[in-house]
């Protein structure tokens, strides 16, 4: 009997998650759709800005889990195009995964190995710096 009530639970939570996630993106097609002039002028005042802060937003939210970038879809289609707006969101998606990759490969080294391996980014890092530096 409780484990056909556990059972029951996931599925109607599961079905409300659902739900949720298609109003919030219904929500946020409407406000895209409503501000579609002001979102216009807002990204052609900030330029290519706007797309490097989209896809920053995009790679922290695939790092840090509780975040999410569907609301921003609709506006970043209703800004850009939904080709533009695609690229830029595989580029977030890339780039947060490869971030996320680094953490957890770092994390899960040795103490004494992280330490190493940090070292050893921060010298590869100053030293290409030194080198564009002098060219």
């Amino acid at each position: 009997m409780q484990l056909k009530k556990l059972r029951n639970r996931k599925i109607v939570s599961g079905i409300l998650g659902i739900i949720a996630i298609g109003v919030f993106f219904v929500g946020a097609t409407l406000v895209a759709d409503t501000y579609h002039e002001e979102l216009q002028r807002m990204v052609r005042v900030s330029g290519p800005l706007g797309m490097i802060s989209y896809v920053f937003i995009t790679a922290l939210a695939i790092v840090v889990a509780p975040l999410s970038t569907l609301p921003l879809i609709p506006i970043a289609v209703s800004a850009w195009g939904w080709i533009i707006a695609g690229f830029l969101s595989v580029v977030g998606w890339v780039v947060g995964s490869q971030i996320a990759f680094v953490f957890a490969y770092v994390g899960s080294l040795p103490p004494g190995l992280q330490v190493i391996s940090l070292i050893g980014i921060f010298l590869f890092v100053g030293s290409v710096y030194l080198v564009r530096k002098r060219f």
